[in-house]
């Protein structure tokens, strides 16, 4: 069985790129990216996005909230 894992760098203010990323992801796949992916990490900025897009019952945010923010 197939695990995908989304690791998510950071960079500060960068961090809006990997969500800009993100965003076009869960546009074409018409998924949350919680359901896309398996196991998510990130570092700094990184793992705030990844915080925001994890939650995979019902995700509080998508991608393009996170961009939005």
């Amino acid at each position: 069985m197939k695990k995908y894992i989304l690791s998510v760098d950071g960079g500060g203010i960068r961090g809006i790129i990997p969500a800009i990323i993100l965003a076009e992801i869960e546009k074409r796949a018409r998924k949350p990216i919680a359901e896309i992916f398996d196991l998510m990490a990130g570092t700094s900025t990184g793992g705030i996005v990844v915080a925001g897009l994890c939650k995979k019952d019902k995700p509080q945010y998508s991608a393009n909230d996170l961009v939005e923010f």
